[in-house]
C-alpha cells in the first residue's frame, strides 16, 4: 500500500484559484515516486464553508497519513500550525519543503 502523505501550506489569504493549482502540482509531484497524496483543498467541504469546518476535515484526513509535507511560511497560517500541532502530538512524520527559516521547521 503507498505511503499517505497530507500536503499542509497556506491558503487563507491567497488568490484560491492559484491554491488549487499549487496543491494540484504538489499531489503530481507526490504521485510520481508512488505515494499517496492527501490534499486539504479535496476534504469534502465547501470552499466557502466556516474556516472551522475546514480544520476539522483537514484534521480528519491528516491523522489517516504516514507522513505531513509542509509548504511554505508555515507559521503565518493557523491551519498549518494546527496541522503541525497536531502531527508533532500524535508522532507523524513531518518533512519540510520551500521553507522560510522557522523554529517549526528544524
Amino acid at each position: 500500500m503507498a505511503k499517505k502523505i497530507y500536503i499542509s501550506a497556506p491558503i487563507n489569504g491567497y488568490d484560491l484559484n492559484e491554491r488549487k493549482r499549487f496543491f494540484e502540482q504538489k499531489e503530481e509531484e507526490i504521485k510520481a515516486p508512488g505515494y499517496t497524496p492527501v490534499s486539504p483543498m479535496r476534504n469534502g467541504v465547501p470552499y466557502d464553508a466556516p474556516v472551522s469546518g475546514h480544520f476539522k476535515a483537514d484534521l480528519k484526513l491528516l491523522l489517516d497519513c504516514d507522513e505531513v509535507w509542509f509548504y511554505g511560511n508555515i507559521n503565518e497560517s493557523k491551519g498549518c500550525l494546527l496541522e503541525w500541532r497536531t502531527a508533532y502530538a500524535c508522532n507523524i512524520p513531518r518533512s519540510y519543503s520551500d521553507q522560510e527559516e522557522t523554529p517549526l521547521a528544524k
